[in-house]
């Protein structure tokens, strides 16, 4: 069936990422980043280029459920953390 609906690749692209994406909410990567701790052995160079990755992920969630009247608050607020 998706062979019969897709003849490129941004449509199979859609189609994979439809079903197969890992989709975590706005808590899960609030949670997340709020959370972030230093690893023992980890740089701090490492560990702020994870945290900087987290609060991407934050900032994409935040557009994903925010109404656009609330989307300049929201990503305002997780820069202000950062």
């Amino acid at each position: 069936m998706v062979r019969d609906l897709t003849h490129s690749w941004e449509l199979v692209k859609v189609i994979l990422e439809e079903n197969y994406t890992t989709r975590h909410t706005l808590d899960y990567y609030a949670c997340k980043t709020f959370s972030a701790r230093q690893g023992k052995n980890e740089s701090i160079a490492s560990w702020g280029n994870k945290i900087d990755e987290l609060q991407t992920d934050l900032r994409e969630a935040a557009r994903q459920v925010c109404k656009p009247e609330e989307i300049l608050g929201a990503i305002g607020l997780i820069n202000h953390l950062g």
